[in-house]
């Protein structure tokens, strides 16, 4: 190469590089492979949730102490009144952006321990799903949150979804754990004998008086569990039984909220005229209702 042609060359490269400092073109993305881990960049602390379609844009997500602001933003809304499915999807991308940076500690338990509460409260089974699952791996890692408030979710859960032999995994589970003896998990494994053993008059007892939210895991439930209680009492009582006395069996507050459980299952005030419920009667339709409960539909995404 000449010496003219070697200063050209250079007064090329100075002229690309001139262009590129002033250009509006954003720089390239780094190129990654799937399951890498990313470093984000990027300042917006509130974000919508979107399903991840392509690689990794490490300028759309979000670093550890913008997620810690996103986390407090978010949390101080939901207080304010913000509605739910906004909330659930700012907790989904805070989510998002925790498993794409692999960051795994102590803040990411904090996030999935609030996204499952606040999903409990609003009864989304879905994303409550989701986050307890991630709990459970986040804990096997030694990182701590309130894991004996979770491990009672997690058995609730399964009794909720039917799922037996998860089920009996968290039943083993708790004989080795050292939160067996807590007010939580000895509630639910509680409820789970009490509906092992058929002892209706148990578990509606233990349902008035739930600790933590378990309570919020039984009203995912309550209903088939008073369908099949109520078979057995009409099995038992063929000729009739006051409606005060079966209200109350069932864990209902007053009469009038058993009443409109009844009609939601269209059984009619016909029924259970002069204050008797005419057992005979309304067991085809009681059968009816609990066929409904053989499926347990759970979505959630991430």
């Amino acid at each position: 190469m000449t010496a003219d042609e070697e200063r050209k060359r250079m007064e090329r490269l100075q002229r690309f590089q001139n262009n590129a400092s002033t250009s509006n073109i954003p720089a390239p993305i780094p190129s990654m492979r799937k399951g890498d881990a990313v470093v984000g960049t990027s300042t917006e602390v509130l974000k919508d949730y979107l399903r991840l379609t392509s690689e990794v844009d490490p300028r759309n997500v979000r670093p550890y102490l913008i997620l810690k602001q996103a986390l407090k933003q978010v949390t101080n809304r939901y207080k304010d009144g913000a509605e739910y499915p906004w909330v659930c999807s700012q907790m989904k991308s805070i989510r998002q952006d925790l498993m794409v940076q692999h960051i795994a500690n102590k803040f990411s338990v904090k996030v999935y321990e609030y996204h499952a509460r606040i999903a409990l409260e609003k009864s989304d089974m879905g994303e409550f799903n989701q986050c307890q699952s991630q709990l459970k791996i986040l804990y096997a890692k030694g990182i701590h949150g309130h894991e004996e408030e979770f491990l009672a979710y997690r058995l609730l859960y399964f009794i909720f979804s039917q799922h037996r032999s998860d089920m009996a995994l968290v039943l083993g589970e708790i004989k080795s754990s050292a939160y067996k003896s807590s007010p939580g998990v000895q509630h639910a494994l509680a409820v789970h004998h009490a509906l092992e053993t058929g002892n209706y008059h148990v578990f509606f007892i233990l349902y008035q008086d739930a600790p933590n939210m378990n309570g919020y895991l039984l009203d995912q439930f309550v209903n088939r569990e008073r369908i099949k209680a109520l078979c057995i009492i009409c099995k038992a009582y063929q000729a009739g039984i006051p409606v005060t006395f079966v209200a109350t069996e069932l864990g209902f507050d007053d009469v009038r909220l058993f009443k409109r459980f009844l009609k939601v299952y269209h059984i009619t005030k016909r029924s259970y005229e002069n204050g008797i419920l005419q057992c005979k009667a309304v067991l085809p339709m009681l059968t009816t209702a609990m066929a409904k409960f053989n499926q347990v539909d759970i979505r959630g995404q991430l």
